[in-house]
């Protein structure tokens, strides 16, 4: 995964690669398992049709998850243990990202708990 800040127009690129030579063989490796993603009836086409189908209908379907570790430092972590982005001020992260491992079940509820933790501590950071 790569993830980019650009200054000059203040937005964030992030590229999990799915469209990529890499990405696509890892979809394709994924596939070629003969596990199915989605439903248990989803219909998966011929390896021969598959790199056009996965470029042409490339859509995420996956929890990003565990993008940005939580820790004390900013040698090995994306945020501290309040959430805030080391070296950025007025930041925090309330998604999927800080989740350190990825769940067995939905993870609607976890992201959830984890934007309710952030919104309280900036609560109290501002005396509410």
């Amino acid at each position: 995964m790569l993830l980019r800040a650009f200054k000059e127009r203040g937005s964030i690129e992030v590229d999990y690669n799915g469209r990529t030579p890499y990405g696509v063989s890892r979809l394709q490796n994924f596939l070629d398992r003969n596990v199915r993603a989605g439903t248990a009836h989803a219909y998966i086409r011929p390896a021969a049709d598959r790199p056009n189908l996965l470029i042409n209908n490339n859509a995420l379907g996956f929890h990003p998850m565990g993008s940005a570790m939580m820790g004390t430092y900013s040698s090995n972590s994306v945020t501290n243990p309040e959430l805030k982005v080391h070296g950025i001020q007025r930041l925090r992260i309330a998604d999927a990202s800080v989740i350190p491992v990825t769940i067995s079940g939905h993870i609607t509820a976890p992201t959830v708990m984890v934007a309710e933790k952030v919104s309280d501590l900036i609560k109290a950071e501002h005396g509410q």
